[in-house]
């Protein structure tokens, strides 16, 4: 009784998972996601960020290899050679969640977001509901006229309400009849209460093989669909500002997300690339000197230049 009224007691914490391939542009974007979170992150700013490395060849000192990491509490963790040969880098963005952890939340994140404010009050709702949190996936998964039904009975699941509007639609796309969801969360930011992440990742390749058999792209967002689903766990929608894009479409109806924005989502390529601009720190600071972004890659940089100092100033 004493153990179960601490934990309620105790005040949220969270470890963060970041999937990545061991190479420069990605320990590049590890590197300012990090410090974006010792620079926005509030009181959770020194949070653990366990990194996922995914790769066929055998595992490195990536603590020796780079340096700057030792600034950070930073663990490198390398998915099974053999599990990621089976299963490439969907192996990466689900491995993470089959990790044991003691903190009470997991907070999964793409390896091109970062935090661009606090985000404990987050915490504290899911601590408070007990449940998942993220944002819908902008668009639907649906090719070739596969129908949800479809796809929940090719999961061996009943087929759940369509409660949900893809985060896109209105922007990206127009078409109401592909507009609702289910519960199928854009996987680039959620966040999990760690004794659901544990559920989870106890069946998450189970729910892989299913999906495997139809869905080419969105093997992964699929497989957590499933599970939460499967398991009965509660989810919820968050705010957008904990996950907004760098995609100035979504203004006319997030507007005022964009203005309290928490976390960034650097997915769109046609503008700022986290290919290119991401690349180095000297790429990075070439961005902050551009001045032909549109609105909401402007407001991304903004958020972005104290991190850049940070970085620069270690």
């Amino acid at each position: 009784m004493k153990s179960l009224l601490g934990r309620l007691l105790r005040a949220p914490s969270v470890e963060i998972r970041v999937p990545i391939s061991p190479t420069p542009n990605f320990f590049n974007r590890v590197r300012y996601l990090a410090a974006s979170l010792r620079v926005h992150g509030g009181p959770l700013a020194d949070s653990k960020i366990v990194v996922s490395v995914g790769a066929d060849e055998e595992p490195r000192d990536l603590a020796r290899e780079l340096p700057w990491s030792s600034r950070y509490p930073i663990e490198w963790s390398w998915v099974p050679r053999e599990v990621f040969r089976e299963r490439s880098y969907f192996a990466t963005r689900l491995d993470r969640l089959r990790a044991p952890t003691d903190a009470s939340h997991v907070l999964l994140m793409d390896p091109d977001t970062f935090v661009a404010g606090r985000f404990d009050d987050l915490l504290r709702m899911s601590a408070k509901s007990g449940r998942v949190m993220g944002i819908t996936a902008h668009v639907t998964p649906l090719r070739n006229g596969r129908t949800w039904e479809e796809t929940f009975r090719m999961g061996d699941l009943p087929m759940p309400e369509l409660s949900c509007v893809h985060s896109g639609y209105g922007m990206m796309f127009k078409d109401e009849s592909r507009s609702r969801c289910p519960g199928y969360l854009n996987l680039g930011i959620v966040l999990l209460p760690a004794q659901h992440a544990r559920t989870i990742g106890e069946h998450i390749y189970e729910e892989l093989d299913r999906v495997e058999s139809f869905e080419p792209f969105f093997r992964a967002q699929t497989s957590l669909m499933f599970a939460l689903y499967r398991n009965n766990i509660p989810w919820e929608l968050m705010p957008m500002r904990y996950h907004f894009a760098n995609d100035s479409r979504f203004l006319p109806r997030f507007a005022g997300e964009l203005a309290d924005v928490r976390m960034f989502h650097y997915l769109r390529d046609k503008i700022v690339s986290r290919e290119r601009d991401f690349e180095s720190v000297e790429s990075v600071g070439a961005l902050l000197e551009r001045t032909d972004l549109d609105e909401a890659n402007a407001a991304m940089v903004e958020k972005l230049r104290p991190v850049h100092a940070h970085v620069c100033a270690g």
